[in-house]
Parts: C-alpha cells; structure tokens; sequence
C-alpha cells in the first residue's frame, strides 16, 4: 500500500512520516492510525492517504486537503462540515455489492469498519435488477449509515450502486463527481 503525506506547516515532521511508513504496521486503516499516533505533539495539521485511505490530525478549525483526485480526498471535500476534535479518518470501499461506499468518523479504521457494516453481506446484484431493487438495496444501506450516525460511530456517509446513491450526515453530494452517480436521495 503506497502511503502519502501531506503535511504543509511542516516538512521535518513530514519527512520523519515518510520514513516510518516503510514499517510494515502502516497497513489498512488501523495502520494509519497507528502511524498518525496522537499527532505526536506538533500541533501542525497533517494527513497521511491511500487512494482509499485518511487517516488525518487536524488541530485548527480549517483543515488543509492536499491536492489529490483519490477518492477519499475527494470524499473528504464533499463533507461540508467536519466533526469536533483533532482526529478523524477516512475511507471509501466497494463492499457488500456496492459500487463503492465511503465514511468519514473518528479515525481511518473506524471508517473502513463503518464502511464494512454499512455495506452488509449481500453479494452483487444481477445485472438485470429492477430501479426499484438497487432503491431497496441502497435504503437498507442508508439505514444501517443513519443508525451508526445516530450512535455517534460515523459522522457522514455516501452510497452508490448503479449510478444512484444516498448519503448520510453533512455530505454535499454535487462534489462526488467520480462517485458516477447521477441520483442522490
């Protein structure tokens, strides 16, 4: 997994990053949080990314997005309203049949977990499914983002399946261009 830093108020931390990326913890979402650890006392915003992957520490109010088409950085614009606090993370999958599913919560790996279980176990659907089955498909989904959402387990939440999506939480869905999805509800 090729792990990237964005650190902009400062390129001594980030080259320390970048060197203790090449360990063989910085896998998934739970090996960004390891390696972001608790910011390690900088105070300086800083993201390290996957193209799937964010693990981020944000000290300020604004945070600061590096320049990136990865669909998680894009993700990440769309929120239009970040949660409190200094840590959060990111992640965007194709899971449980869907096209791809994407959540922002309090680290990286409990937003690939949010992601995992938003998505479910059901396999693809045929290719022949009716609007009306990949609507069901995506409610069933959108509930499950609602209720971690209302648990305070994510904070936003996008869908799709077939050119048609749901989001969940403060997600400006105009900005998911890449998302390929021409219908949010």
């Amino acid at each position: 997994m090729r792990v990237l830093v964005h650190a902009p108020g400062d390129e001594r931390f980030a080259a320390d990053l970048r060197t203790r990326l090449h360990q063989p913890e910085a896998e998934g979402g739970a090996g960004l949080d390891r390696l972001i650890g608790d910011g390690d006392g900088q105070g300086a915003a800083f993201t390290l990314y996957t193209e799937h992957l964010a693990s981020l520490f944000v000290p300020a109010d604004d945070p600061v997005l590096p320049r990136s088409e990865f669909p998680v950085i894009e993700f990440l614009r769309a929120v239009s309203r970040w949660p409190r606090g200094p840590r959060m993370g990111a992640a965007v999958f194709a899971s449980g049949g869907f096209d791809r599913i994407a959540v922002m919560a309090g680290s990286a790996g409990e937003a690939e977990l949010g992601a995992r279980m938003i998505g479910g176990t059901d396999g693809a659907l045929d290719m022949r499914a009716a609007s009306d089955v990949i609507w069901d498909r995506l409610g069933e989904a959108s509930r499950r983002a609602r209720t971690l959402l209302g648990q305070g387990r994510i904070h936003a939440a996008a869908i799709a399946l077939r050119g048609r999506g749901r989001i969940a939480g403060p997600v400006n869905p105009d900005l998911l261009i890449r998302f390929g999805v021409s219908a949010f509800r």
